[in-house]
């Protein structure tokens, strides 16, 4: 439901009341998940391992999540999610979407999107915490990832597209497990390495107003991404 409100907000005559509601929806529902965050994280991480492990699922910690258990040895204060990747050419999304809604139990897909007819990323709430898995394109010694990003006030051919954002970071060649809140958890084996690439030289410093545009190496692609349905990303195959 809230979806599709976000679509209709976005699209035609509504579109510039995008941003304010979406501000004050914010303001509400920010704080909520932080907290919620902080006291079902431990679990719903402990109960990933145990699924990863049991599935064979080559899971790591991404991007915030990655940094708060490098940093904080926890999550990041003002983290609401968390934030998974997927070793490249191990697994497909669609394998793991079936993995998580057909074989376990209390997932809800939330998003799913596509770039280039692909899926390069989806979110699952469990629990009630929210959690991204990213998929990363490789080249070389670098990972690719695709960020999707809607722009307020401007014109998409259709109320499911987004810009695509692509951020370029350090290769994961192999992982090993830190433990986080007793949790031995995968992360990968080059982390600082990864995250001097994903946030620069002062990683080590907490930023509140961190954003994407301060990340060493992004660029807005020409190509557009899309939101898409379940049965859209199994059609897409791999």
């Amino acid at each position: 439901m809230l979806e599709l409100i976000k679509k209709i907000l976005r699209w035609g005559p509504f579109k510039f009341f995008y941003e304010p509601l979406h501000k004050l929806y914010r303001l509400y529902s920010v704080p909520h998940r932080r907290r919620l965050l902080r006291k079902r994280g431990p679990e719903v991480l402990a109960d990933i391992a145990c699924i990863a492990q049991k599935h064979s699922i080559p899971v790591f910690a991404a991007y915030g999540t990655l940094l708060g258990f490098v940093r904080e040895k926890g999550f990041i204060a003002h983290d609401e999610d968390m934030d998974f990747g997927i070793m490249p050419d191990t697994m497909t999304p669609q394998e793991l979407l079936r993995i998580l809604l057909e074989q376990e139990n209390g997932f809800d897909v939330k998003f799913i999107y596509k770039y280039r007819e692909r899926v390069i990323e989806f979110k699952v709430v469990y629990k009630g915490i929210p959690m991204d898995f990213f998929f990363f394109d490789r080249e070389d010694v670098h990972f690719i990832s695709h960020l999707l990003f809607f722009v307020p006030g401007r014109k998409y051919v259709d109320p499911n597209a987004n810009t695509i954002r692509e951020v370029t970071f350090a290769a994961v060649d192999r992982l090993k497990t830190i433990k986080v809140f007793n949790i031995d958890f995968p992360v990968p084996e080059n982390d600082i390495e990864v995250l001097q690439s994903l946030y620069g030289a002062s990683w080590r410093t907490p930023d509140k107003k961190w954003s994407d545009d301060k990340r060493p190496k992004i660029e807005e692609s020409k190509e557009l991404g899309y939101l898409i349905t379940l049965n859209e990303a199994y059609s897409l195959g791999c």
